[in-house]
């Protein structure tokens, strides 16, 4: 039941932490979907440098869960991006699409990838 809970707890400040960049970046998604390529690649980067972290020390799974699942599940948009993507294919947007797609894989993949490399470059761990 703790895990329940704290997957609630964590779900609820990854909402609150998602609604807040988008409020933050609402007025430059106008045309393209900034807050989505933010949160998607923050939360990627979050993921990567917890990785490192939680790969170092002994956390509780049900902490990671919390973390993992709840916080950065909440928070990271996928499921808008697959929608955001959907929407401007329909609307024969089909240039604008494709770079958003390239785009946010490009900087997620990058992002999670320089998380866990400044983890380990702060932290001097090797795993």
């Amino acid at each position: 039941m703790m895990n329940v809970i704290w997957l609630i707890v964590g779900g609820s400040l990854g909402t609150l932490l998602r609604y807040g960049v988008f409020c933050l970046f609402s007025s430059y998604s106008v045309w393209f979907p900034w807050a989505t390529i933010v949160i998607n690649s923050s939360g990627s980067f979050t993921i990567g440098f917890l990785y490192g972290l939680f790969n170092c020390f002994t956390v509780s799974p049900v902490f990671k869960n919390a973390i993992f699942i709840g916080l950065l599940g909440a928070f990271t948009t996928f499921s808008a991006y697959s929608l955001e993507c959907l929407q401007m294919f329909n609307e024969g947007r089909y240039k604008v699409g494709i770079l958003y797609i390239v785009l946010i894989n490009v900087f997620s993949l990058f992002a999670v990838w320089f998380g866990f490399t400044l983890f380990k470059c702060f932290f001097n761990f090797s795993k």
